[in-house]
């Protein structure tokens, strides 16, 4: 008796293994193509700006040759070259200035449409389509659009127009009587000037904080009805709580999109000195400085926000 016990048990732990391991390969394969991706395409282009950035690049028609050189990229990026420091605090506080008011404008877009309301499917595709126009070939074909650089130097000319018509483009003249402090009045003269760039930035946030809508309870706001409580208790004690987790990624993913942007003044001299001046030892440098800066920022963010954030299980 207890001879047979052992062996069904030894047959069912064999069994188990057996369906583990099958299971195991199984998962191994699922992943193989991203695993296999991400070393020959992220990984080892990263190990080699790596070998790059610590060295001299000698490029020759049978292929180039790494010399060893220190830190010696990286002090030229950090003491040396004035242009490269200066591109990289303006490419800071343009993420500065750029992230809040899309973070803003995505929240109460998604606030806005995902009430209920006829047509509210065509408004929310129309509110993706950046996410599309923004991409490759469209972007450049956008960038180079001539109706739209006249359509902008119409908007300006009007603005700086006499009379009537321009003191309505001039938001510094019509907030100047209101009791908001001057940074403010700069802040929405700012966001008012970009909305354009605003809202072609903003279709991934508008979907990340309506999933968030999406994933609410609805039995917490019929328990708020029960209770009598007004739409703006129910948006501050129960929607805003809810939806703050999200604020912090999609911070975090417009500081990545705005500082990796091609428009970005540090991108573009990254590419200048890869390219043009084929200098791709302190491009390198200049790249992985740029990622430490990024990485500093967002963690300098995430340390702020978490601080502020209702995280609720």
């Amino acid at each position: 008796m207890n001879r047979k016990f052992r062996q069904g048990v030894l047959y069912t732990m064999n069994k188990k293994m057996s369906i583990t391991s099958k299971k195991s390969l199984t998962g191994i394969a699922f992943i193989s193509p991203f695993l296999i991706g991400f070393i020959l395409f992220v990984l080892w282009p990263m190990a080699e700006s790596i070998r790059f950035s610590l060295g001299s690049v000698e490029i020759s028609p049978t292929g180039y040759k790494i010399i060893w050189a220190g830190l010696q990229n990286f002090k030229r990026v950090w003491m040396t070259d004035v242009y490269t420091r200066t591109d990289l605090l303006n490419s800071v506080v343009r993420a500065v200035a750029e992230v809040p008011p899309i973070v803003i404008f995505s929240f109460f877009a998604a606030t806005l449409i995902n009430t209920k309301f006829v047509g509210r499917g065509f408004v929310r595709s129309v509110l993706f389509l950046p996410v599309i126009t923004v991409s490759g070939i469209i972007l450049s074909m956008e960038m180079g659009d001539v109706m739209l650089s006249a359509m902008s130097r119409g908007v300006e000319e009007i603005s700086q127009a006499p009379g009537t018509v321009g003191r309505l483009f001039d938001i510094e003249a019509l907030l100047a009587n209101t009791p908001m402090p001057q940074f403010l009045v700069e802040f929405i003269k700012t966001a008012v000037d970009n909305i354009y760039n605003i809202v072609v930035s903003s279709g991934v946030q508008i979907l990340v904080f309506l999933a968030g809508y999406q994933s609410i309870p609805p039995n917490l706001f019929e328990a708020a009805n029960v209770e009598g409580a007004t739409g703006w208790e129910k948006f501050w004690k129960i929607t805003f709580p809810m939806i703050s987790p999200l604020i912090l990624v999609c911070l975090i993913y417009s500081v990545i999109e705005s500082m990796a942007s091609p428009s970005n003044s540090m991108i573009g001299r990254i590419q200048w000195y890869t390219y043009s001046q084929v200098e791709v030892a302190f491009a390198s440098a200049m790249a992985w400085s740029y990622f430490i800066v990024l990485g500093a920022v967002i963690a300098l963010i995430t340390w702020f926000v978490s601080k502020k954030i209702a995280y609720t299980d």
